[in-house]
């Protein structure tokens, strides 16, 4: 028996209880433009790239890779997949040698693979966005002008290569010895608008639209207030702005960091990111050059070994980008070599390792195809009231409403006494709110364990959703009903596909499964299997649809309206 039929037949098996059903309800528009088509690119350090691409840029693997993910969100031609060529290294390479300074020399063989790259992936579009030095000099005449040139000597301009990126993390600069201790925003902005001038005035570029803008890392106080100045400054040479955001760091290289109870409970590792003036929600949306998250990923400096290779990182990842992309961003490229921890895919010896965080990633493409644009959505549990709608929130309890106020001085006081009004009593009790009306106990995170993320999608008329179990046990039976702006043919009958693994700690080889399929015995990128989906037939009743997902999975559900 397969995996998938195996897993099917686990879900039949373990009806869920009363207690463990949740009601789905789908809505109206969030009135956002439609997700990217190409929204998943992905970053690589300078010496790196070649390791995907192939010393020749002729990597048939990796792009088939590629491919299956704008086969999945039916990507067009016009909006091509971005990779990034850059990070740290950017500031440690220098064009052609020479300089005792940088540890990599770029040279016309790096560009002659990236541009051999964009024909070898046939069918579709690739374009490179190149991160030049900036670190180890204020004058572009010194590093970054030869690079620049090179490129377009080489006649890749436009077709190949689309923007460049001046620097890396300049906001780290002062810690990181590129700059002195002293270094403040407003120098950077001096000398990053001098150095841009510079490249405009040697006719470097082809179009006064060279740049992706930014890079910061995790812009403090005096960066982050006059960020949004700073771009509509360079408006006219920025093609995008990037931010990068790593929700977990393995910097100090503990065994005991996780990103697993973010994933299994409480609230998802979500964007946007707050820092002490705006949001990154904020910058996204401040001025009309588009935003992107150039460089991320489950936790920098690598990711966290048996956290950020396993299953949980797909969960993580089909979670994470619907917030993304909701708060205005227009894509995530995410970072890696070709070997490493939090890397979608592992090259070795020419052999492809497909990681589970490239599952998530097909799974989000699958969600938004076709340019889809985001429902509102909500999921709670159809018994108890994990979010106290009916109660007072007194933090770690539920009160009774008729209670007037939560705890507190004389609670016991109160319509409904002690027992229904203060927390001791309430807590003594025991209760849980995800199986009992207030009052009631209220669990960490009890709300943020089965997720739903809904779009529509206008090509192919139907609503789709992500639905993901953080439950680390049982089945639970998500029971998805239309509302009074969401509707579908009485008819109609949905699929589901199923994202699952054997445990959130599943690695590649460990039966990693996508719609039946796996890419645990491919050795081209391509999936292998028979691809499985579950058909679902409405209530004619409630015209709803009931759907058993298993512990630590998701599902991509799709009703035709």
């Amino acid at each position: 028996m397969s995996l998938a039929r195996a897993s099917l037949a686990l879900l039949a098996a373990h009806a869920a209880s009363a207690a463990d059903q949740y009601m789905v309800t789908v809505g109206a528009s969030m009135g956002l433009p439609g997700v990217e088509r190409n929204f998943v690119g992905f970053s690589m350090e300078v010496p790196s790239a070649r390791g995907f691409i192939g010393e020749n840029g002729t990597d048939s693997g990796y792009a088939q890779l590629l491919k299956n993910l704008r086969a999945v969100s039916e990507a067009v031609g016009d909006e091509p997949t971005v990779l990034r060529i850059g990070g740290n290294s950017a500031d440690d390479s220098c064009w052609g040698g020479g300089s005792p300074q940088c540890t990599y020399n770029i040279t016309e063989a790096d560009l002659a693979a990236y541009k051999a790259f964009t024909s070898t992936v046939e069918g579709f579009s690739v374009r490179f966005v190149l991160g030049v030095n900036f670190g180890l000099s204020t004058d572009p005449r010194e590093f970054a002008l030869k690079h620049v040139q090179a490129v377009g000597k080489a006649g890749i301009w436009g077709d190949v290569v689309t923007a460049i990126e001046i620097g890396n993390e300049q906001d780290l600069y002062a810690s990181n010895g590129h700059r002195n201790a002293s270094f403040t925003f407003e120098e950077f902005k001096e000398q990053y608008t001098n150095f841009a001038n510079v490249l405009t005035a040697e006719g470097a570029v082809p179009s006064p639209k060279f740049i992706q803008g930014g890079t910061f890392c995790c812009p403090d106080d005096d960066w982050s207030a006059g960020l949004v100045d700073h771009v509509k400054a360079l408006e006219a040479s920025f093609v995008s702005f990037s931010l990068h955001d790593y929700p977990r760091s393995y910097c100090s290289k503990d065994p005991n960091q996780t990103i697993l109870g973010d994933v299994c409970a409480y609230h998802p590792l979500y964007v946007p990111r707050s820092h002490s003036n705006h949001s990154y929600q904020y910058y996204a949306n401040a001025t009309d050059v588009p935003f992107v998250l150039g460089e991320g990923n489950s936790a920098s400096c690598g990711g966290i070994p048996d956290v950020s290779d396993t299953f949980a990182a797909a969960l993580w990842v089909m979670d994470y980008l619907p917030y993304l992309s909701k708060a205005g961003y227009h894509g995530m490229n995410f970072h890696g070599g070709a070997s490493g921890g939090y890397t979608p895919v592992v090259i070795k010896d020419g052999l492809l390792s497909v990681q589970p965080l490239y599952y998530g990633l097909l799974g989000f493409a699958q969600l938004t195809a076709n340019g889809a644009t985001w429902l509102s959505s909500d999921v709670k549990p159809q018994v108890g009231d994990v979010r106290c709608d009916t109660g007072l929130d007194g933090g770690s309890v539920c009160c009774a409403a008729s209670c007037g106020t939560c705890s507190g001085t004389g609670c016991d006081s109160r319509p409904g006494g002690g027992a229904a009004c203060c927390s001791g009593d309430i807590e003594k009790a025991n209760k849980s709110c995800s199986l009992y009306d207030p009052p009631c106990v209220m669990g960490p995170g009890d709300d943020f364990m089965l997720v739903v993320h809904a779009v529509k999608d206008t090509v192919k008329n139907e609503v789709r959703m992500v639905i993901i179990s953080k439950f680390g046990d049982d089945v639970r039976t998500a029971n998805i009903c239309p509302s009074n702006t969401t509707t579908w043919s009485p008819s109609a009958t949905a699929s589901a596909f199923r994202i699952t693994a054997q445990s959130q700690h599943s690695k590649f080889g460990d039966s990693l499964n996508y719609g039946g399929q796996t890419f645990d015995t491919s050795t081209n990128g391509v999936l292998q299997g028979t691809r499985l989906i579950t058909t679902l037939n409405q209530d004619p009743a409630t015209h709803c649809f009931s759907l058993d997902i298993g512990p630590m999975s998701a599902a991509v559900v799709a009703i035709p309206q």
